[in-house]
């Protein structure tokens, strides 16, 4: 037993460098695991947070099939009598072209996401309204907030300039309205209302 000891104890002896860049190279393969996991886990984190707290909330409901033939009001007042929904509200979501004019210069953005919401309702089931970060929160009929990318890429929209947004509508119509700059969205990931 005493020759082996002797035998293992030479070979690591002799082999010390290997044995060093063996551990340090399967350290270092564990740290990289672990940091990817981390920053992945992160990442999943900020834009579920990010979906829930701005665009969707807990529950999504869309009528893909064309099933639900109550209206908006009836299913958020049915939603509301369960014991454990704090709030719904309805939104209407699209794509839309926006253009504007900021000191004679026409810019335009197209294939911008368009959520149309309820402003007394959509307080009470988002966090979308503290997100504004210039100006106020939607106030008026007429009014809409953009996001921080959206106001730059258009010249620097600011509280109180005007915007036209082209829409296409149910029956395949661009439909063109004008409206006022209430406010400018902020969020801390990519998720949010700042696209």
């Amino acid at each position: 037993m005493d020759y082996r000891f002797n035998l293992a104890k030479r070979m690591l002896a002799n082999k010390k460098g290997s044995l060093t860049g063996a551990v340090l190279a399967v350290s270092i393969g564990i740290l990289v695991i672990h940091v990817n996991f981390v920053i992945f886990q992160g990442l999943y984190d900020a834009i579920v947070r990010d979906m829930t707290d701005y665009r969707f909330g807990d529950v999504y409901i869309t009528d893909e099939e064309d099933y639900i033939d109550k209206s908006d009001l009836f299913l958020v007042n049915w939603f509301e009598r369960i014991p454990y929904v704090e709030a719904a509200t309805p939104r209407l979501s699209s794509t839309a072209s926006i253009n504007a004019t900021k000191y004679g210069e026409r810019f335009e953005e197209t294939k911008v996401n368009l959520i149309g919401i309820n402003p007394l309702r959509d307080i009470r089931t988002s966090t979308a309204h503290q997100t504004i970060t210039d100006g106020q929160y939607v106030f008026s009929r007429n009014s809409i907030v953009l996001g921080s990318w959206i106001a730059r890429d258009l010249g620097g929209i600011q509280p109180g300039d005007t915007i036209k947004l082209k829409v296409v509508d149910r029956w395949g119509q661009d439909q063109t309205k004008q409206f006022l700059v209430s406010g400018i969205s902020t969020s801390a990931g990519g998720q949010g209302f700042d696209t």
